[in-house]
C-alpha cells in the first residue's frame, strides 16, 4: 500500500481571484513546499512561484505555452491542453494496469 499525501497549491492570481485562500499560495511570497513531484497545470511558473517550489524532486507541467518559464526547469512537459493531455495520460496508465 503506497503512503501518499496529495497537496494543492496555486498561483497568486488564483489566490487574487479569490478561488483559493492564500494559505495555499506557492511561492516568495506563499509558502515554499518540497513535494517529492509538483505537477503544474497552466502555471507560468514566474521566479516569484519558482522560489517556492524549486526544491521538488521531480516537477511535470502541462502547459500550452511552449515558453512558460515552468517549463524550462520541470522534469517532464506536456505541451497541449491540460483536459486532453490528462485524459490521454490516464488512457496510457490504464493500458498498463491491464498488463
Amino acid at each position: 500500500m503506497l503512503n501518499t499525501q496529495v497537496g494543492l497549491g496555486c498561483t497568486r492570481a488564483i489566490v487574487d481571484k479569490g478561488i483559493l485562500p492564500h494559505n495555499h499560495q506557492i511561492g516568495q511570497t506563499g509558502v515554499v513546499i518540497k513535494p517529492k513531484l509538483y505537477i503544474g497545470i497552466g502555471v507560468s511558473g514566474a521566479i516569484q512561484h519558482k522560489i517556492g517550489m524549486e526544491q521538488t524532486e521531480m516537477i511535470l507541467s502541462i502547459n500550452t505555452n511552449p515558453e512558460a518559464p515552468l517549463n524550462s526547469f520541470s522534469d517532464v512537459v506536456f505541451l497541449g491542453d491540460y483536459e486532453e493531455v490528462i485524459e490521454q495520460f490516464s488512457s496510457q496508465l490504464s493500458q498498463l494496469s491491464v498488463q
